[in-house]
């Protein structure tokens, strides 16, 4: 296989070639989850989101045998099905199950491809790779020059960011992001959006396109579907602990969102 010594990016795949860890060896592959300034994350050897240095890997560029994602998958499928048929009636069904889950867990990535993510899951990883994308972009391209002043206002639901000389403090660049009023704000996607603009680097679609949450958790903000101006009402665990106005328990707003009473409006969760 073909490797290069590089910065990986999210679903690429790369080689372990200087181990420093006992959870992996020199050869193992992987496909990375997210990415840090000088770091990823990704699942391997049976052990998730693990942090593998930048100097341990080189990124996979073209496989060996230049056999595509879904050829490997059938045919990966295809010897999974002969070993089936080949076992059945000798082994118990339990001996099977490890003989598959074993296959499986030397390809993670072939099998992850199989099942189909969910609208929230979806979400959740872009909202992760948003992340990722401001430190990464602040590193490279503001950590000597500029520096990022972030202005968000959730009630007009934008984001303005100033990037200002480190030591004059003037304006060099702006950027702004504004979501739409039928999409749910959140404040690590719109500061990507509008840091890349103010750096006049291109905006992925995903950040546009990103899935409306399906899942209810502590911190989001919601409203009503029929209330003729947004309501803001905090998610919280309980009452009984926050009396303030404006919240709502996590189970009466589970029960709103499943019935179609009510809809997150803002699931940016700042303090996570």
């Amino acid at each position: 296989m073909k490797t290069v010594k590089r910065k990986a990016g999210v679903g690429e795949l790369i080689l372990i070639t200087k181990a420093d860890d006992s959870r992996y060896t020199n050869g193992d592959t992987a496909v990375v989850n997210s990415f840090d300034i000088d770091s990823i994350f990704v699942d391997i050897n049976g052990h998730r989101t693990t942090c593998i240095f930048d100097r341990e890997y080189e990124v996979i560029t073209e496989e060996a045998n230049e056999m595509g994602v879904i050829e490997k998958m059938q045919a990966e499928i295809a010897e999974l099905k002969s070993k089936v048929v080949t076992l059945e009636g000798k082994k118990s069904w339990m001996q099977l199950t490890n003989e598959v889950h074993e296959a499986v867990m030397k390809g993670p990535s072939i099998a992850e491809s199989l099942i189909p993510k969910s609208p929230q899951q979806t979400r959740d990883e872009i909202v992760s790779k948003a992340k990722a994308d401001v430190a990464e972009l602040k590193s490279i391209y503001l950590k000597y020059t500029c520096r990022a002043e972030f202005i968000v206002n959730k009630e007009k639901r934008t984001i303005v960011v100033l990037l200002r000389g480190i030591y004059s403090n003037d304006i060099q660049s702006k950027g702004i992001a504004k979501a739409d009023p039928s999409d749910c704000f959140n404040v690590h996607i719109g500061k990507a959006i509008a840091l890349r603009r103010a750096l006049g680097l291109e905006v992925p679609a995903e950040y546009y396109n990103a899935p409306a949450p399906t899942e209810v958790r502590l911190g989001d903000f919601m409203t009503p579907t029929d209330a003729i101006h947004p309501q803001r009402h905090k998610v919280v665990e309980s009452l009984k602990i926050d009396m303030r106005r404006g919240v709502i328990t996590l189970e009466d707003a589970r029960y709103y969102v499943g019935k179609c009473l009510g809809k997150i409006i803002d699931d940016s969760r700042e303090e996570e």
